[in-house]
């Protein structure tokens, strides 16, 4: 007596081994919608990106090539995306720091609309970086730390770690987040000094 021909729908009876291959096919198609939305049409061109960061940089080739890797990593590329803690734009710009660098210049905080045009986006976040550099020196380490972690975070781990470099004590910083943030952005910005 031949066997009886098991439907699709019989999931209780139906082999393992399709299973596995329908679980695959929904892995890749799942990959691939996620491609697709990664590369949306709402990303920037990276030419387009760097043109706006150059003159903030002030022929710095290698600091150009730091604040485009920070771009990279916060957005992508996307000027119009906003974390689900409010940070904004290409640079990903928080409230709070768009008013610190409004104050330090002299102007007008600008609103979260605001920050998602790419200039001033770019310009605020370069503000921001310079100011790091000069808070914590031009260890890239520890100023993508303090742009990740915020500048208190960072003061508080190096006060404890006094007998610690300063890259070696924000490499293994409390925060995962960060540890994984600053080896993202010195990924980026590593092959865009190899050119």
């Amino acid at each position: 007596m031949p066997r009886k021909m098991r439907y699709i729908s019989d999931r209780k009876n139906m082999p393992f081994g399709l299973w596995v291959v329908l679980a695959a096919v929904m892995g890749v198609l799942s990959a691939v919608v996620f491609a697709l939305f990664s590369l949306s049409s709402d990303s920037m061109n990276p030419d387009e990106v760097r043109e706006l960061v150059r003159p903030y940089c002030e022929g710095d080739r290698e600091f150009e090539n730091f604040v485009m890797a920070v771009i990279r990593a916060e957005s992508s590329l996307r000027p119009e995306v906003v974390s689900h803690a409010g940070a904004t734009g290409l640079m990903q710009i928080m409230p709070d720091t768009a008013e610190f660098v409004a104050r330090l210049y002299g102007e007008p905080t600008p609103s979260q609309q605001m920050l998602k045009k790419p200039d001033l986006n770019i310009r605020y976040g370069i503000r921001y970086l310079k100011w790091l550099r000069k808070e914590f020196g031009k260890r890239k380490e520890v100023v993508l730390a303090a742009y990740n972690a915020g500048p208190a975070k960072v003061r508080k781990w190096l006060a404890a770690n006094q007998d610690k470099d300063a890259v070696t004590v924000v490499k293994n910083c409390p925060y995962k987040e960060t540890r994984v943030y600053i080896s993202r952005v010195m990924r980026h910005f590593n092959r865009l000094e190899r050119g």
